[in-house]
């Protein structure tokens, strides 16, 4: 089978949507399949094997993102029995027009809710509400182009459907747990118990309920991972917090080990379609208390894998952090089993139907 996949944002930029693709592309060259990427130009990644980049812009308000220009590029391509679109703006537009214009089926995944990230653009309340409308029409229009469209939670998939799209399929995105495993503490040598968040640094994802919480866990270390627009915001708040360390980007080889240091993996984000960061946590053993808001309700099961909390209820996430440092053994087995169960192989294996079936 011949895949495409365009895609709006991937390498150098370290998030959910990159992490996907590539695993993707890997597993299914692996099978004999032949895979290619189509994504915008950086000058700090060169392309590699079956990776085709298009001349791009940066993306003013947004650190990092980049806008791919019109290219033809159907000479590289070459008939794609797939095209799998990641996005939906200039570099999944083209992909959605190439498959139109060439008969290619199209699978398109919906990994965030750009409508929600407006707030990047504009903070007048007027041009934030027609942005999100715009968006949404474009939305609409795009994902119903699609032959399937796949979201990675139910949820999802009950938003896209109130906006009378109905050709979804869900396909939860998978862990690699032959790469997320239990490690030996390396990142903290003190004694006591370890929570921290790794991720993008930015409004929706709440790392403040974090750094809230640390005041009431003046012997508890908190490590706070990634990098964003609101990094600097958030060491302000932890300024006087002897117990809070910022660790900046971790590169991916170092994940296994940074969730494995931690007693608690706190997500407070209320943007996720499906918190995949969640799971590879649990494949390391470490039980994860999260935001209980959009598809983390679907994502942590409380007692399983972790427990959910009101966002922006400090008590209350004070109070679950507490419940799984006291269930922390009986929640390490059952951490690493339901991660099992979202494993990178059986996500491929939904993929593959998906793609057989269209």
């Amino acid at each position: 089978m011949k895949v495409v996949i365009f895609t709006d944002t991937y390498f150098p930029q370290i998030n959910g949507v990159t992490y996907s693709i590539s695993l993707i592309k890997k597993r299914l060259r692996s099978r004999g399949h032949v895979v290619k990427v189509v994504f915008p130009s950086s000058e700090n990644y060169d392309s590699g094997e079956n990776e085709i980049s298009i001349r791009s812009l940066s993306l003013p308000f947004y650190d990092g993102y980049r806008i791919g220009l019109p290219e033809t590029i159907s000479d590289k391509i070459d008939n794609p029995d797939v095209i799998h679109t990641h996005t939906p703006f200039s570099v999944g537009g083209l992909g959605a027009y190439i498959a139109k214009r060439g008969g290619s089926k199209r699978v398109s995944t919906v990994h965030t809710c750009p409508g929600d990230y407006v707030e990047y653009i504009t903070k007048i309340n007027t041009f934030k509400k027609i942005l999100q409308r715009l968006y949404v029409s474009w939305e609409i229009r795009f994902l119903k182009g699609a032959d399937i469209v796949t979201v990675p939670s139910q949820i999802i998939k009950d938003e896209m459907e109130k906006k009378e799209i109905d050709n979804i399929k869900i396909l939860k995105n998978g862990v690699d747990t032959n790469f997320f495993e239990p490690k030996k503490r390396t990142l903290i040598e003190k004694n006591g118990p370890v929570i921290g968040y790794s991720g993008r640094h930015s409004k929706e994802k709440k790392v403040g309920d974090i750094i809230k919480v640390a005041e009431r866990f003046e012997d508890f270390h908190v490590l706070i991972s990634g990098d964003g627009p609101y990094r600097e915001k958030y060491e302000q708040m932890a300024k006087n917090l002897e117990n809070v360390n910022f660790l900046g980007f971790l590169d991916r080889e170092k994940l296994p080990s940074f969730y494995s240091t931690l007693d608690v993996f706190v997500f407070p984000s209320v943007s996720e379609t499906q918190g995949l960061v969640a799971l590879e946590a649990n494949s390391c053993g470490t039980p994860v208390v999260a935001a209980h808001s959009r598809a983390l309700k679907e994502t942590v099961k409380e007692g399983v894998n972790g427990f959910l909390y009101t966002p922006g209820d400090i008590d209350e996430l004070e109070k679950k952090i507490k419940f799984c440092i006291d269930k922390k053994e009986e929640l390490r087995e059952s951490c690493i089993k339901y991660a099992e169960e979202h494993s990178a192989e059986k996500f491929i294996e939904n993929l593959l139907d998906i793609y057989r079936s269209v």
